[in-house]
């Protein structure tokens, strides 16, 4: 494959639909797992940072790095740098 229909090939994305993201949104809140004899959510945590990709569009890594100075509330703004 040459390296210019390869590279197009990564850039290629397949964003989610709405109706995926609510299937992901509301899994992460109901999903359960059985743990030593206990029901356990594993992903109710999650929901945050996965709302945060969801309306931002940042990648995961980005996600990763953002610290609270990051964050201006009063204008909704997030410092991706």
């Amino acid at each position: 494959m040459p390296v210019e229909a390869e590279q197009q090939v990564r850039r290629r994305q397949d964003p989610f639909t709405r109706e995926e993201l609510a299937t992901l949104f509301q899994t992460s809140q109901t999903h359960t797992v059985e743990r030593r004899g206990e029901t356990v959510h594993p992903y109710r945590a999650a929901l945050p940072l996965l709302l945060c990709l969801a309306h931002t569009g940042v990648r995961l890594g980005e996600a990763f790095a953002l610290r609270w100075g990051d964050i201006d509330w009063r204008s909704g703004i997030i410092l991706v740098s």
